[in-house]
């Protein structure tokens, strides 16, 4: 059974380099894709998928909201976060933000073609009980 991804990315050259590197890997299947945190919201309700690649700065509703609320609706989808500012940054904030604690990653956006595969897979090895090596 596929792996089954959601992207929300409002920036389309960051979406199409995820959308090119998930496709590296077969067990790795994209359901749905959106610019939007409320969209996202909904797919995520709609399609259930294992994973969902969040974009943590979006118009209307941030990356931030929209994981908390598929969290809630979703508890065993994985939340990885994606953002362009530095990820110490980001791992302070969470210790302050419940929303950012139901995340279970924080991905640079500069990582993206060395980290996002290896995370995925150790984030659904743990889920599955499966591992690559």
């Amino acid at each position: 059974m596929p792996i089954r991804i959601l992207i929300v990315e409002d920036h389309q050259p960051t979406q199409e380099l995820i959308r090119e590197y998930l496709a590296r890997d077969s067990k790795l299947k994209v359901v749905a894709e959106t610019t939007d945190g409320a969209e996202a919201v909904t797919l995520a309700e709609q399609h259930r998928p294992d994973i969902v690649l969040m974009d943590i700065a979006l118009k209307g509703m941030d990356g931030l909201k929209a994981t908390k609320l598929i969290k809630k609706s979703c508890p065993t989808t994985e939340v990885i976060i994606l953002t362009n500012y530095p990820l110490d940054d980001w791992k302070e904030r969470a210790r302050e933000s419940p929303q950012m604690v139901q995340s279970s990653a924080f991905l640079s956006k500069q990582e993206i073609g060395k980290s996002l595969l290896p995370i995925i897979n150790s984030l659904m090895a743990g889920k599955f009980g499966e591992s690559d090596s």
